[in-house]
């Protein structure tokens, strides 16, 4: 029995090219390999000559078509059996080879899709396993970087479920090859966990708790409560931190919270800086996410400055102050 393994290679993460003659196709991914030539029982799998156990041969359609039993072999499977209820060729334990590469320093950095094992490979010999993440990943991509101490950051971002409104963010911290720290933090729809180094230290978080790192040693010098702080139990991510204040939404009701890290007082933004109508937007609706519509853009002295993108009262500036608020709440106690 013949198949055509053009579609089946490509779903397992394999890339196919002819040669110049256009008879011998080499399909070529993550650690894997083969070779098979038109009109030709002999083949190549990872480097050996193998027999194919038939000749390969060309369809009208422009398809490949290669012995079933060579297919099983090459993509590691077994149990081959035509199930003659529905006219369909079963296997079991068909291996995939996918992975997302992304190239850093010299270094070319690879990520199986499949159950999340991490690799980094130097030239053509060279291959280590940083770690396995033992997940698998749907639409992943990797962000790669150098601290100024010295520690390597990868961050791995993946959108997953349908139709793909989760993202999941696991950040990992390695210092001379080895894993010093991981976080993975996962949200719907918005948020960010890609933070930049704060007060000279690196940012991780979870949704619960966010950590500082130092840089150059890796160690953990603080930690945040966020689920206390919120007030709430949810998940939440950060869109600003600093020394007196942090800004935090909750995966659930999506609502952009102030909170004053001295005192914990937490004061909901939407209230002080929308109208009625956006207020009322903010409490109900679901689509395309929960919550209100604020994007933290920047700080100037005791000045938050934020972009609200409502689809009501259209696209502007507000700002809120921190001085004027803190005073406010003085004016009340008094």
């Amino acid at each position: 029995m013949y198949v055509d393994v053009r579609g089946i290679a490509e779903q397992a993460g394999l890339k196919m090219e002819w040669d110049k003659s256009g008879k011998r196709a080499l399909f070529k991914g993550w650690t894997k390999s083969f070779a098979v030539r038109i009109g030709s029982q002999t083949g190549v799998l990872d480097g050996k000559a193998v027999d194919l156990g038939g000749i390969p041969f060309k369809s009208k359609e422009d398809g490949i078509y290669v012995p079933a039993r060579f297919i099983v072999k090459a993509f590691e499977g077994s149990h081959l059996r035509l199930d003659s209820t529905t006219n369909t060729l079963l296997a079991d334990d068909l291996k995939t080879y996918n992975v997302f590469t992304e190239s850093f320093g010299g270094r070319t950095y690879m990520l199986v899709k499949a159950n999340g094992d991490l690799y980094v490979s130097q030239g053509k010999d060279t291959v280590i396993k940083l770690t396995s993440l033992q997940t698998n990943f749907d639409w992943a991509g990797m962000k790669i970087e150098k601290t100024a101490g010295g520690l390597l950051v990868i961050k791995i971002i993946d959108s997953y479920g349908e139709p793909h409104i989760n993202t999941r963010v696991i950040t990992l911290i390695f210092k001379n090859g080895a894993l010093l720290r991981k976080a993975t933090f996962a949200y719907q729809f918005r948020g960010d966990a890609d933070f930049k180094p704060y007060d000279g230290n690196l940012i991780l978080h979870d949704g619960n708790t966010l950590r500082f790192i130092q840089d150059g040693t890796g160690n953990v010098i603080d930690t945040l409560d966020l689920v206390k702080l919120g007030g709430e139990e949810d998940a939440y991510y950060v869109e600003s931190i600093d020394k007196d204040i942090i800004l935090l939404r909750g995966n659930q009701n999506g609502l952009l919270t102030l909170i004053d890290r001295q005192t914990g007082e937490r004061t909901l933004l939407y209230k002080e800086l929308l109208t009625a109508k956006d207020q009322e937007y903010a409490e109900n609706n679901d689509v395309p996410f929960k919550g209100d519509t604020l994007k933290f853009v920047k700080r100037s002295d005791d000045k938050l400055y934020f972009i609200n993108d409502s689809p009501l009262t259209g696209k502007k500036e507000v700002i809120y102050s921190i001085e004027a608020h803190s005073n406010n709440s003085k004016n009340n106690v008094d």
